[in-house]
């Protein structure tokens, strides 16, 4: 097939539509020739056998197999129990570190952005949506008061959401703002938190887990 494409194409008198063309005749009619090919039953039978031996082999020498030992036996336990929401809570906890990060050092960005909505409290505002990234961030990347850091960045993402709803620079809620679509993503995610809380592998968990060593009679 490739033999004949490669003479195909290169003819000066045939284009590519027709080389194509061409080319997908001959898988069709090369494609139907494998109806003529037929097995007896005898020989059905023979290659089922010949199968059902090279699998029940293969399965002996697994079960024969010592049992593999993880890369890093001491995180094997700890990633088994590993989830996909947990993975999620850590990601969204440091990018609200690294996002509040920004804002310490770019603070005049979301004074900005405050000044339409709320020119007077735009100063504490700021901050508070700092002290909410950092901290919060930190304690959801450790899995630590979990619901309740994820429900103060809920709230400030909340607020976020409508400056960009209701906003005079954001057009409606029907547009193509990537801003906005992003910032009500992350809403979600902190909503999604709220509601399920920390997941195996948090400090919430290590410490609701953690029972008081029974007294010596």
């Amino acid at each position: 097939g490739a033999v004949a494409a490669g003479f195909l194409i290169r003819m000066e008198s045939l284009t590519y539509q027709g080389a194509l063309l061409v080319l997908g005749v001959c898988v069709t009619v090369v494609s139907h020739c494998a109806f003529l090919v037929k097995f007896s039953p005898a020989e059905e039978k023979e290659v089922e056998g010949e199968l059902a031996l090279a699998l029940a082999e293969r399965e002996a020498e697994e079960a024969a197999r010592p049992p593999r030992r993880p890369l890093i036996p001491a995180l094997g336990p700890a990633l088994g129990h590993i989830r996909p929401m947990d993975g999620l809570r850590v990601y969204m906890g440091i990018a609200l570190v690294i996002k509040g990060i920004y804002f310490i050092t770019n603070m005049g960005d979301i004074e900005q952005q405050l000044a339409g909505p709320l020119p007077e409290w735009q100063s504490f505002l700021a901050w508070i949506v700092v002290f909410a990234h950092v901290v919060g961030g930190a304690s959801l990347a450790l899995g630590f008061v979990t619901r309740v850091s994820a429900g103060v960045n809920a709230l400030v993402m909340l607020g976020a959401v409508g400056v960009h709803v209701f906003g005079t620079a954001s057009g409606g809620l029907f547009t193509t703002n990537v801003d906005f679509q992003f910032t009500f993503f992350v809403f979600f995610v902190l909503a999604l938190l709220v509601w399920r809380g920390a997941g195996p592998l948090s400090l919430d968990r290590v410490l609701n887990d953690t029972e008081p060593a029974p007294r010596p009679a």
